[in-house]
């Protein structure tokens, strides 16, 4: 990954992002900007660092990204006695082709998901169900 460290050389929506930032947290860390070489790379950093990662559409150009972000406590407390997060943005700019596979991915990501829960409910009622009819039995009640 290579570190961004001209906010000029960023794409235009995450200059915006970039700008926006600085506004509100002035007294805050810099946010740090990381561009991936590869969607492979970014995949093994969100991995290994523990960001999302997340498709996105600049809407005015089109173009598509992979964008995850990561925060880090600072050592800076604000004179209010708030303490802030060090902001970390890693991003890839894909290809549409690449964006349509992502957004494929994270929609049977999302309903793989789903069916896990629904899973997992069924077994939690199961589990309180013979739980219920247990106690019931020790108890003498009719089942």
């Amino acid at each position: 990954m290579k570190k961004i460290e001209f906010k000029g050389n960023l794409p235009t929506h995450i200059q915006l992002f970039a700008k926006e930032l600085g506004g509100i947290f002035n007294k805050v860390q810099d946010t740090e900007f990381w561009e991936a070489s590869s969607i492979d790379e970014f995949e093994k950093n969100a991995s290994e660092i523990g960001y999302e990662i997340i498709p996105t559409v600049d809407g005015a150009t089109d173009r598509g990204y992979l964008v995850g972000f990561d925060a880090q406590d600072s050592e800076i407390v604000g004179s209010d006695g708030d303490s802030y997060s060090k902001l970390t943005m890693h991003f890839i700019e894909i290809t549409p082709e690449e964006l349509k596979a992502w957004d494929r991915k994270m929609k049977a990501h999302r309903e793989d998901q789903l069916i896990d829960m629904r899973a997992r409910e069924e077994l939690s009622k199961r589990a309180h169900k013979r739980k219920i009819t247990a106690i019931e039995t020790l108890n003498g009640d009719k089942q």
